[in-house]
């Protein structure tokens, strides 16, 4: 694990270096990561990632990957690292190939355990179930009722009404915090909800914007979003 964490810095180091060169504004959050102010780095980063620079996005899921200036998050770090990796960023790519290695790699059977393959089992397969999720078309279905934690516009909690509609989701999480940064980035690109919902047994945190009375209208606000929206590849959800 250590040696993936040092692959995957030299890949970050990398990407940075190439993007001072360039003369994006991601040079200052470079700066403020070398001088080792993790948190402001990634304050400086995650909006650059939202509007779509891949150099950020993969600045921002490293950050998460290893709770660097950001909470530990696994799940909102492949969801950035992907991001980047989908727009060609080299060094995301190749982090996503890493990744992947390792977690076949900590499947292999230990020709020598020192407890039973059935003891290692549920470990193993909660890992792969979660980063094999990141890379899988997100599947539109039905929802239970869940309960609306906070509304960027109103600040106020409140129980979602039991009525079916669509809505659009941008991003998911286990963790509130990494939600709630997210949300707090698009606030002037839209009105937008945090859900709190259950995935695999645990807690789960989804960003949502629009609520619609039908399919039809989801899609055609789906090709409406502006583009900070837009850039996070959201999917229609129904709801109920």
């Amino acid at each position: 694990m250590r040696y993936l964490k040092l692959m995957l810095a030299g890949l970050l180091f990398l990407s940075l270096v190439a993007c001072m060169q360039s003369g994006q504004p991601l040079e200052g959050a470079k700066s403020l990561f070398q001088k080792g102010d993790f948190k402001a780095a990634f304050r400086d980063m995650l909006p650059l990632a939202v509007k779509g620079d891949p150099d950020a996005q993969y600045a921002v899921g490293y950050m998460y990957y290893y709770g660097i200036g950001a909470p530990q998050d696994s799940v909102s770090g492949l969801f950035w690292i992907n991001k980047a990796a989908l727009a060609h960023n080299g060094s995301a790519a190749t982090a996503l190939a890493l990744i992947q290695k390792n977690a076949v790699a900590v499947q292999q059977p230990d020709p020598n355990p020192a407890v039973s393959p059935d003891n290692q089992k549920p470990a193993l397969v909660t890992q792969q179930k979660t980063e094999d999720a990141l890379f899988k078309a997100p599947i539109v279905k039905r929802a239970p009722p869940v309960r609306t934690y906070k509304d960027n516009a109103q600040k106020t909690s409140s129980f979602a009404e039991p009525v079916s509609h669509y809505t659009l989701q941008l991003f998911g999480s286990y963790t509130l915090a990494a939600a709630h940064e997210l949300q707090t980035s698009l606030a002037s690109h839209g009105r937008t909800h945090i859900t709190k919902t259950v995935r695999d047994g645990k807690d789960w945190y989804i960003l949502t914007t629009g609520q619609y009375s039908t399919i039809t209208e989801a899609k055609t606000a789906l090709h409406q979003l502006p583009p900070a929206l837009a850039n996070l590849k959201p999917w229609i959800k129904q709801q109920e």
